[in-house]
């Protein structure tokens, strides 16, 4: 009878329970994600301001709307490796003129781009090993184990 629940449960709920799943994991590694960004966009603001520049925050490119977890990972992915290609070719520019301080700006920002980077991509292919279904309740036991830590209820946590 237990193997016959999940079944059931998927007949009952539909799509609906794993589009709620993936709202909830996907909006919490977002705003962490985000935040890093922020605080990054915020340096390069600072730096350029003592240096006397102009800061402009214009969009790199137009945002859209991603439904499908395969396609966020994979543009994600994109996302990060064209940054750090591009901090890459900043920080040699930064170093070639002699401002170490920027060139280590972007060499610290670098190591947090790259681990991005293999966020994403170990989510892919947790997301292609796994489905769909079994990725996204992956993320949901998960972002509770992470969310009960956090408050200090780590009973029953360390057994799998």
């Amino acid at each position: 009878r237990v193997g016959i629940l999940p079944i059931e449960v998927e007949r009952l709920v539909g799509g609906n329970l794993r589009r709620a799943v993936q709202k909830i994991v996907g909006r919490h590694a977002q705003i962490a994600h985000h935040l890093a960004e922020m605080r990054h966009i915020e340096e390069f603001s600072e730096r350029i301001m003592y240096l006397e520049g102009d800061v402009r925050m214009d969009a790199s490119f137009a945002t859209r709307q991603i439904h499908d977890p395969q396609e966020a990972l994979r543009l994600a992915m994109e996302l990060e490796a064209s940054t750090i290609e591009f901090y890459n070719r900043a920080s040699r520019i930064c170093s070639e003129h002699n401002d170490a301080v920027s060139h280590k700006m972007f060499q610290d920002i670098l190591v947090e781009e790259e681990k991005h980077h293999d966020l994403f991509r170990t989510e892919l292919q947790n997301f292609l090993d796994y489905g769909s279904k079994e990725y996204l309740v992956l993320q949901s036991i998960a972002g509770s184990k992470a969310n009960s830590s956090k408050a200090g209820h780590t009973e029953g946590h360390d057994k799998e």
